[in-house]
């Protein structure tokens, strides 16, 4: 219980900041016809937004991972193994829940009218047409890494905001690319957070257990 409340501590902000997003993004899925979601970016595709959502979405991928990992090495070595522990949490409950729902990506509905005429794509961009669309894995990863960091740089209190917005971006970017519905970031997001509540729990225990047992072996 003790360790409950002590990973709610460290990420309660970051926590806090996501309620409004999926409380928005949860009403807007409720109300939206289909394509909606997809069709919101058309406005600003073809600008310079292009890049930023191109090159943000890579966050979401094992480059964020190693890079996390590698400053945490500098930072506080003991923790830095963490940052894979998240990641293989996040990619075990990823690809289970996509096999359980086989949901079809955007890109599977590219000769639906709604699609075809309402839905611009980036340009070099090819939608996935797999039946892995949710939840979003990306989301998933980028919310997860975000909050483990918030939980194990504790200490530094104002991060939870720049990787908050870190962990926005690569959702967003998802939807943008049209790599995934509205539905799926949600989802994928909710998930991540969940991944890392349970990932930061476990470090808890170790760090709890770990002074115990030591003084019991002397």
């Amino acid at each position: 219980m003790r360790g409950m409340r002590e990973t709610w501590r460290r990420m309660a902000p970051f926590i806090l900041a996501c309620l409004p997003f999926w409380i928005i993004a949860g009403y807007l899925w409720s109300i939206q016809h289909v394509g909606q979601d997809l069709a919101f970016f058309n406005p600003v595709k073809g600008s310079a937004v292009d890049n930023l959502f191109i090159y943000g979405t890579l966050l979401g991928e094992a480059y964020g991972y190693v890079v996390a990992f590698l400053a945490l090495l500098i930072w506080q070595r003991r923790d830095a193994i963490w940052i894979g522990w998240t990641a293989l949490a996040v990619a075990v409950v990823s690809q289970s829940t996509k096999f359980a729902f086989r949901e079809p990506r955007p890109g599977a509905h590219a000769d639906e009218s709604w699609f075809r005429d309402g839905v611009t794509l980036v340009e070099g961009v090819r939608p996935l047409t797999g039946m892995t669309s949710f939840p979003s894995g990306h989301t998933m990863a980028a919310f997860a890494l975000a909050a483990i960091l918030v939980y194990l740089l504790h200490s530094r209190s104002r991060w939870w905001l720049p990787l908050f917005l870190m962990a926005l971006l690569v959702g967003i970017s998802r939807i943008y690319l049209v790599m995934h519905f509205l539905e799926d970031v949600l989802v994928g997001s909710f998930l991540g957070v969940a991944v890392a509540f349970v990932v930061a729990m476990l470090h808890q225990r170790q760090t709890v257990s770990g002074p115990a047992s030591a003084e019991s072996s002397n």
